[in-house]
């Protein structure tokens, strides 16, 4: 009797895309716990100062580092796929 294939249902880009955005969430958590890791008192005292921030200056930080975000992966994705 021969051995039984198991044939996956999903297609290969499914799968490097799913590979892609854990190793995305990966690298996000890692570099969202370094600061703490490596400075938690400075952190604690920043965390002060955000709370004490107006909403609108949050908004604005908060524009400002998706903007910066979206340009990065933007530039990467133009630079790579040359």
């Amino acid at each position: 009797m021969g051995s039984l294939a198991i044939v996956s249902l999903r297609p290969a880009c499914y799968t490097a895309r799913v590979k892609l955005f854990l190793s995305a969430v990966g690298l996000l958590l890692i570099l969202e716990g370094a600061p703490y890791f490596a400075a938690p008192d400075r952190m604690k005292a920043l965390m002060g100062q955000v709370s004490e921030a107006s909403p609108n200056v949050l908004r604005m930080i908060g524009l400002l580092a998706m903007a910066a975000g979206a340009a990065v992966l933007y530039l990467a994705r133009r630079i790579l796929a040359a």
